[in-house]
This record gives structure tokens, sequence and C-alpha cells, in this order.
């Protein structure tokens, strides 16, 4: 993997795992905020049931302490009224009255006492259950007035017998009753009480999304629900994650200043390097990477410079090198190879046309070596993707093998090929195999024998010829193989070999000798 996809990978998963981390914590902080708002909305319900529960208590003692006195029993007396208006103008009961044993109204607080005394209760169910003894509160219902009332009862005794009933009507259709609930006044509450589903109290109409708890009276059986606008509840966590986006923000800024910085002062001078070791490979000696930068990029930048001047330097030696002693080599084999011919046929012994034919032999040896040192001319300059093309390396084998029968009828040759199998390489290729084929029929025993095989192995495809000749020395072997330098001791005798494995390694191929039994040298290619 390139560097630059490598830092790009990097940020890109720091990326990630800040803003992970960053979701994770809101998504976290959120749902803690929305547990604790649902318990807080339960315990505001819990707070505000008992405290309703406190009023109706606080009614219902404060009706027990005013039957106490004996006035309450004197029905229809003037000191029974009496008391029943007291009762009402110190207390927060919106109606006072008495009904005695019989069920009839007898005593009533207000100036309409007049009009409905003697009227009959004792059907209602909050005077029959305070005439059994029974302190009582009603349920909810419409009064003749209009409102919802409820209504608490309580026995009125005389001599420990029940004498009638103390009633006291509480108005829940104004809201008095219901006034300053702990949860009411805070504006994101919406504080309901509901009785067997019918609405007794709302404080406000709550929203569309709502986080709620309920709870039930004691007293009355009534539910209270708190509802808590979510939105409201959610601004703490909105405000939690404004307030980390500065700081994450910043944190990211941060680390795409770290990786611009990065790419500009050591990943892009790595890809220069590295496009000017390309150049290199292409002989474009003059482009170099210009890093620049710090004191070690600079040295770098300087050291490649020698480079590209020794390799400049050095190949135009090699290339005067090469053409001034092949122009010398061929213009002195014209000389000899003419000589040669003159004396061998101008000769009148044996010997001296024999050894005529011998200097013609050498001179041809020498005419084909300064050929092939032409061909390592062209070799110096690297493939071009669109250079490498599709070669049927098996129609190949056939095609040298059957060059090699007419010129060498002496050999015994073996091919072994699938009728095709496609390599990217180029024309190049046919003089490598070529090269290996020759080279088993110089070495070759007596009477050649040359085995050619082109088979698939593992995605890739190889040439092999083998002979059965004595074998190249291992000297020499481990010289084309790169596993030792070459020095006056120890060197390759000719070009054939190193021609084939220098097209080879042109096309990303390899070479591979072995030397059991005769010699067995191997060409690979990927398959195409």
């Amino acid at each position: 993997m390139r560097l630059r996809t490598k830092l790009f990978a990097v940020f890109l998963a720091l990326s990630l795992i800040l803003t992970g981390v960053l979701a994770f914590e809101y998504q976290s902080h959120r749902d803690r905020v929305l547990t604790q708002a649902e318990a807080d909305a339960e315990n505001d319900a819990s707070v505000t049931a008992s405290q309703l529960d406190e009023r109706i208590d606080a009614g219902r003692e404060t009706l027990v302490t005013a039957v106490a006195h004996p006035a309450m029993a004197r029905h229809g007396s003037a000191t029974q009224a009496a008391r029943v208006d007291a009762l009402a103008d110190e207390t927060d009961f919106n109606g006072v009255s008495v009904v005695n044993r019989s069920g009839y109204l007898v005593a009533i607080d207000g100036e309409s006492r007049t009009n409905v005394s003697g009227r009959y209760l004792g059907e209602r169910r909050y005077v029959r259950r305070a005439l059994a003894g029974e302190a009582f509160v009603s349920d909810p219902f419409e009064a003749e007035t209009g409102n919802t009332i409820v209504v608490l009862s309580v026995p009125i005794r005389e001599n420990g017998t029940v004498a009638g009933t103390l009633n006291a009507a509480i108005y829940l259709s104004n809201a008095s009753f219901f006034a300053s609930l702990p949860a009411a006044d805070e504006g994101d509450r919406t504080v309901t009480v509901t009785a067997d589903g019918r609405t007794l109290y709302r404080s406000d109409p709550p929203a569309d999304e709502t986080v709620t708890g309920t709870a039930t009276m004691a007293a009355t059986g009534w539910e209270v629900t708190v509802d808590r606008d979510r939105a409201a509840v959610l601004d703490s966590v909105r405000r939690l994650l404004y307030g980390q986006t500065l700081p994450t923000g910043a944190v990211f800024l941060l680390l795409v200043a770290c990786v611009a910085w990065l790419y500009r002062n050591d990943i892009r001078k790595v890809e220069k390097l590295a496009a000017g070791v390309a150049a290199l490979e292409r002989r474009q000696y003059d482009r170099g990477p210009d890093l620049g930068g710090s004191d070690e990029w600079e040295q770098l930048d300087d050291a490649f410079s020698r480079l590209s001047k020794t390799l400049a330097e050095r190949e135009t030696m090699l290339l005067v090198l090469n053409r001034v002693l092949r122009h010398n080599l061929r213009n002195s084999l014209t000389v000899i190879l003419g000589r040669a011919k003159l004396i061998e046929e101008s000769a009148s012994d044996e010997g001296t046309r024999r050894n005529a034919a011998e200097i013609r032999a050498a001179a041809d040896e020498l005419g084909s070596l300064s050929e092939k040192a032409r061909t390592t001319e062209d070799l110096l300059v690297p493939p071009s993707d669109t250079e490498a093309i599709e070669i049927d390396l098996a129609d190949l084998a056939r095609r040298v093998v059957g060059a090699h029968r007419v010129v060498g009828p002496d050999a015994e040759f073996h091919l072994s090929a699938p009728a095709t199998a496609p390599v990217r390489a180029g024309p190049e290729l046919e003089q490598a195999v070529d090269e290996l084929v020759g080279n088993a029929l110089a070495h070759a025993g007596k009477r050649p024998r040359i085995a050619v095989t082109v088979e698939r192995r593992d995605g890739r495809t190889e040439i092999r010829v083998a002979d059965d000749g004595p074998g190249i020395p291992p000297d020499e072997q481990a010289i084309l193989l790169g596993e030792r330098e070459i020095s006056q001791l120890h060197h390759s005798g000719g070009l054939g070999l190193w021609l084939a494995d220098w097209i080879a390694s042109r096309y990303d191929g390899e070479l591979d000798i072995d030397c059991d039994g005769g010699t067995t040298v191997t060409l690979r290619f990927e398959s195409a």
C-alpha cells in the first residue's frame, strides 16, 4: 500500500473514531438525560398526588373537628346555621350543608338556604355512606350550578348515634383546589388530573412529544400525570453537543493540518523521490526530484543528483565503448574473414585450409557476439506498458524448435506444449528462447538431445529447455543467478544466457538454472 493511501486511511480512521466518540457521548448523555427526566416526572407526579391527598385529608379533618361541636346536631337551629356559615367562611370549601338522619337537607350556607331547605338528598351516595358512619369522599360529578364538584361527608353523632351528615363541596372546575401545585409552576411541565377517564384539571396543553410520569391519589383514586416537554428536556443535550462541537472541530482541524503537513513535508517528497527513481529507470538523468525542505531532504536531493550524474556518465561511457568496439570489431572481422577465405581457397595443403577455416569460425563467433552486444544496448531502454503484448509461448516454442531442426539435423528434439500458452512480453522473447535452444545445442552431448517443454503452473507460464550436456559450471551459474559478483577469476563465457535473463527481467519474468544430469534452463512469466 502506498504511503499516501496509508496516510489517508489513518486520517479516515481517526476521523471516524473522533466522530464515533462524539456520537457515542452525545447518545449516552441523551439517554441519561431522558432517563433522569422520566424519573423526575414520576417524582413530580407522586409529589403532586401526595399534596392533593393532603388537601383532601385536611378537609376531612376540618369536618371531623366541626362536627364535634354540639350545635351541629341541633337540626334547624340558628346555632347550627351559624356554625355552617362560619365553616364556609373560614375554610376553602365552596359549600357546606347538613343532612339529617332521614336524608333531608336541614342546613346550608349562604342566602339560598330557604330555597333548598327540606330537600331530600338521601339517595346520594356520599349521604348514605356518611349516615352509615363513614367519612367519605364522593366521585367527581356535575352539580346543578354547572360546576364539577367533589363532596366530603362525615357523620354527625349525638349520644353515640348518627344524627345526620356534614357535607362540604369543593369546586374542581375553577381549579382553585389545584392552585399552587409544585409541578404546575414550572413552564416545561403540564399537570393533568383525571378520574375514570374524565379530565378534572390540566395546567397547560401538553407538548407534542413528552416525557411522562404518573401517580395515583390514595384518598380518591384519581390519576395524576406530569408531562415534561421532551424538546425542553433535550435542550441541555443540544447545548452539550454545541459545546463539544467547537473543541472537536478544533481537534479535527488540527488533525487535518497535521496530515497536510506530513503529506507535504514527507510523503510528497517520497513520491517525488520515487518519480525520480522511475525517471532514472527510463534513462532520464536530468529529472531530479527537487526535494527541498529540511537538511536531511537536501542531502538526499544532492545524493540523487550525484547518482544521476554518475549513471549518465557511466551509460555514456558504456554506449561509446560498445559502439566503438563493435565498429572496430566489425571492420577488423571483415578483414580477417576476407583474408581467411583467400587463404582457405588458395592454400595447397590441408593443414593450412583447416587453420583458415578455424580462423573464419572464430571470426563468425566474434561477429555473432558483436550483434548480441548491440541487443544489450537496446535492452538498456526500459519497456513501457504499451510495449508488452500478448505472445503465444507455445507457438513461439514451435517456431524456434522448427528453425533449429533445420540447422541442426543431427540433434534430437522433443517438444511438449499445449495448443496455446499466452503471456505478456515483448518481441525480444523469441530471441531469448532462441538463445536457450542454441546454447543447449552448443553444450549438449555428441548426439544432442534437446527437450523443450511449455506448461502452466500456479498462474504462471514457463518454458523449459533441457539438454544432456555436462551442465553449466557452478561458478558460472552463481554469476548468472546473481549469487556471485563478476571478477577476473569468475565470469560467464558468453552473452546468450545473460540476454535471456535480461529479456525475462524486462517483462517481470525470471530465469532459473538446474544442472542435474544435464542443464535445464527455465523462463517463467505471468500468464496473460
